[in-house]
């Protein structure tokens, strides 16, 4: 076994397979921003999951939650148009997190109360 080892960390086999980055630092890639089309079908799975997974009161105010997000990310993504300004970009991604952590603080407490609770007849 120790052989094996030694043959796969071998300093000739690493320097034949090695290839030198060339000493130039990546550039900083820009983040690449989605376009609104991407970010509805986004929100349209998360809507059919909710329709099809959560009933009840829970499920309503899920569905609220779902339309202000998408009323979010239709502002933050528009169809048509200019992007917002930098600053209100970064008011309504801020609104958009906490949105999205509000509903998965919801989730996680549906699935939880599911735990103690299973559902169906008693």
């Amino acid at each position: 076994m120790a052989d094996r080892f030694d043959d796969l960390f071998s300093p000739e086999r690493l320097r034949r397979n090695w290839q030198p980055g060339g000493g130039k630092p990546d550039r900083p890639r820009k983040p690449v921003s989605p376009d609104s089309e991407a970010v509805l079908a986004v929100w349209d799975q998360i809507h059919t999951y909710v329709e099809r997974h959560i009933t009840g009161e829970a499920g309503d105010l899920f569905v609220r939650l779902a339309d202000e997000l998408k009323n979010m990310l239709l502002l933050r993504f528009p169809e048509e148009g200019p992007e917002p300004a930098a600053e209100e970009r970064e008011a309504l991604n801020a609104a958009i997190e906490e949105l999205i952590s509000q509903m998965e603080d919801m989730f996680e407490a549906i699935e939880q109360a599911r735990r103690i609770r299973p559902a169906g007849p008693p």
